[in-house]
């Protein structure tokens, strides 16, 4: 040690513990499926998220067992984030996440994407859906599942008016077109 003191030739750099209370028989895995997948990153067009075959060692979850879901960078730091909604029972302590109970070992819920309309025309950004089991005092304290949907700009606009010039007199109109499309 630092005094000087020699140390003890067969020391253990490991310990044991008990768990904490609630994380016995908690969910180990889970299936996302996200439809649709892409979405345009205006904050307002939600998608469906199922989460299913929430399982605690291969065994299906019963009714009412507790999950939390998130789209915040939490296990994956590469999410954009965005608002999980649903039939939810409440927040987790850990605000990032949204409390849920199993009905058939599954959940459908919704995932709304951030603002994004000023990335560049044509880039896009990555949303992850995170589920995680939760100990009794609804923690999240493992990752069972999670699934990722691309999000998109614009990825061009035209504008077309017909006729393409007019005389200024208040009477005379004419016919504006806009089109925007996304990078597909």
């Amino acid at each position: 040690d630092i005094a000087g003191n020699s140390i003890v030739s067969n020391l253990s750099s490991s310990f044991r513990t008990i768990f904490a209370a609630g994380t016995s028989s908690i969910p180990t895995s889970a299936s996302l499926f996200i439809n649709p997948n892409s979405l345009f990153a205006n904050g307002k067009i939600p998608t469906t998220v199922i989460i299913s075959n929430v399982n605690i060692n291969g065994t299906p979850a019963p009714n009412g067992t507790v999950i939390a879901v998130t789209a915040q960078p939490a296990f994956n730091q590469g999410s954009v984030g965005g608002v999980i909604s649903g039939n939810s029972i409440g927040i987790s302590v850990d605000g990032r996440f949204l409390l849920f109970q199993t009905l058939g070992a599954s959940v459908t819920l919704y995932y709304t994407p951030p603002d994004l309309t000023s990335m560049r025309p044509g880039s896009t950004a990555t949303a992850v859906i995170q589920v995680a089991s939760v100990d009794a005092d609804t923690r999240p304290v493992n990752l069972i599942g999670q699934g990722s949907l691309t999000l998109f700009a614009t990825g061009s606009a035209s504008i077309l008016a017909i006729p393409s010039t007019l005389v200024a007199n208040g009477i005379n109109t004419a016919s504006v077109t806009v089109t925007v499309r996304d990078i597909y």
